[in-house]
């Protein structure tokens, strides 16, 4: 079983940081590891942004014309197929994925997770892996647009 963590970062941070995607994991490692330290939290919330609960399952159950989705609590998705299946916890400043594969949450999430933004980073809590969830011409594009 495979446990993401995916953080929405503001855009001067995502920026400046796209790059330099070690000093960004640490950081997000280090709040992980240690949410009691009080200057990690108030960092934390600085450089990340909260995520639009209701907003985002709407747009998650409108594009689920090749999966289901069911809602298993308040904050709490799954979407699946009869052969995959991806559990999305919604927390105000992470979301939270469990999938059997990597394979999983690239078919059944993240292409929604790009449609929604682009400066999304994304934590492979099982293999230490991490990286953007879009590529940086992407991500540019949508600077561009605002």
């Amino acid at each position: 079983m495979h446990h993401f963590n995916i953080y929405w970062i503001e855009e001067k941070f995502a920026s400046h940081y796209y790059y330099k995607i070690d000093i960004l994991y640490q950081f997000l490692n280090s709040y992980e590891e240690d949410r009691t330290r009080d200057d990690l939290v108030k960092q934390f919330n600085y450089v990340t942004k909260a995520f639009p609960v209701d907003m985002l399952q709407a747009l998650i159950e409108h594009h689920a014309s090749f999966y289901e989705t069911k809602k298993i609590g308040p904050k709490k998705l799954s979407i699946y197929t009869m052969s995959q299946e991806v559990i999305l916890h919604i927390e105000q400043r992470r979301l939270m994925i469990h999938c059997a594969t990597l394979h999983d949450a690239e078919e059944l999430l993240f292409p929604i997770l790009r449609i929604f933004h682009p400066q999304l980073f994304i934590m492979d809590l099982s293999s230490e892996a991490f990286g953007w969830i879009s590529p940086a011409n992407h991500l540019k594009l949508k600077k561009r647009q605002l």
